[in-house]
């Protein structure tokens, strides 16, 4: 089997694309591994989103919002609520704040779903992060969380450039 490089035995130049490259493959192996562990409960790693960005914001949010959270084209997103409408999961709503857009809201169906899936997404989890000790899963969160909420800034500058050069 073909050994990948360590990073530390590398030049400064290659460190940082070798790690990114890195982290783009596991993330790749991870959405795999969630797209056939979902797909036992007729899942998929993007509905999966949608809901646990609705009810980590008490049950309704608008798709904007839905769309900002799980960093995914609007389009995905209308597509997306509109199957988990038709599976009963989820409503559209007049939104009272703002009559030119409406709220996604979670509907009893989608909340008794979630109570059966949420101890299966547990063990899948865990079952994903097995070859982990139980610090190096500490350490790697902490890691991961700052690199997200660096990304996220990022990602507001280049979305506000954007937005000012197609204005």
């Amino acid at each position: 089997a073909k050994k990948g490089i360590a990073i530390r035995n590398l030049s400064d130049e290659h460190k940082d694309i070798t790690l990114i490259k890195s982290f783009l493959r596991t993330g790749d192996a991870l959405n795999r591994y969630l797209e056939l562990e979902l797909a036992k409960w007729k899942s998929s790693p993007i509905r999966f989103a949608v809901m646990n960005a609705l009810l980590a914001n008490g049950g309704e949010m608008t798709p904007k919002d839905i769309s900002k959270r799980t960093y995914r084209a609007p389009r995905t997103i209308t597509s997306m609520i509109d199957a988990l409408e038709r599976d009963g999961l989820v409503r559209r709503e007049a939104n009272p704040t703002d009559r030119r857009s409406i709220r996604i809201v979670v509907t009893a169906k989608g909340w008794a779903g979630t109570r059966k899936i949420v101890p299966r997404s547990d063990s899948m989890s865990k079952a994903a992060l097995s070859a982990l000790t139980p610090h190096e899963i500490d350490s790697l969160s902490v890691i991961l969380r700052k690199w997200r909420k660096h990304l996220f800034s990022e990602i507001e500058s280049l979305e506000t450039q954007r937005h000012k050069k197609n204005s």
